[in-house]
C-alpha cells in the first residue's frame, strides 16, 4: 500500500484530520485499487487513529486534493462538526464530495457533484476549493485534463458545497 493524495485540516475540538488514498496495484497487472481512509488525532498529533471508508462506488478511484473545509449548518452541514473534502475519480472524469456532520465519526459520499464538459473541461482531476471570504459561497478550481492535453482550468461555484455551477471557462492553462 502507498498512502497518497490527501486533504487535511483542523476540525472541531482541535481534531487534526486527514482524508487520503491507500493505493496499490493489484494483480492482474494494471488493476489499481484506491481505498479512502480517515486518519485523525485528538491530542495535537501525539497519537493517531485510522478508519477505513467505503469508496463512492466499486469502480471509483479516490484521489483527494485541497483542504478539509468547514461545512456549516447554513449550507446543510453542521456548525459543530460539519466538514467536506473532494476527490476526483479517474475512470469517471468527475469530482465526488465526501461529507461529515459529526466531526469525522461518519462520512458519506455524493458522487459526481462536478461534471466534465467536453468543450471546456473534458477530464476533471486535481482540484482545490476555498470559501470566498465569509460569504456563503465556495469556489473550486480543477485541472481540466490529463496526460498533457491542452485545456483551461475549470472553475465551479457553490452555495452549499454539494451543488456546483460549472465548469466555467477561465482562459487559464
Amino acid at each position: 500500500w502507498d498512502t497518497r493524495n490527501f486533504s487535511a485540516g483542523v476540525m472541531a475540538d482541535g481534531r487534526l484530520g486527514i482524508v487520503c488514498t491507500r493505493f496499490r496495484a493489484a494483480k492482474p497487472a494494471g488493476t489499481e485499487i484506491h481505498d479512502p481512509v480517515f486518519i485523525f488525532s485528538d491530542d495535537g498529533g501525539r497519537h493517531w487513529q485510522a478508519r477505513d471508508m467505503a469508496r463512492p462506488s466499486a469502480d471509483s478511484h479516490v484521489n483527494f486534493h485541497g483542504d478539509i473545509l468547514a461545512w456549516p449548518g447554513a449550507a446543510g452541514g453542521s456548525d459543530t462538526g460539519g466538514f467536506a473534502a473532494f476527490s476526483y475519480s479517474t475512470p469517471h472524469k468527475h469530482i465526488d464530495g465526501l461529507y461529515t456532520a459529526d466531526n469525522g465519526d461518519s462520512w458519506h459520499w455524493r458522487r459526481g457533484i462536478c461534471q466534465p464538459d467536453p468543450q471546456i473541461a473534458p477530464f476533471l482531476t486535481e482540484q482545490w476549493t476555498a470559501r470566498l471570504g465569509d460569504r456563503q459561497m465556495w469556489m473550486m478550481v480543477a485541472r481540466a485534463t490529463t496526460h498533457g492535453a491542452p485545456a483551461d482550468a475549470a472553475v465551479f461555484f457553490s452555495r452549499d458545497l454539494q451543488h456546483w455551477e460549472g465548469p466555467l471557462p477561465t482562459g487559464l492553462p
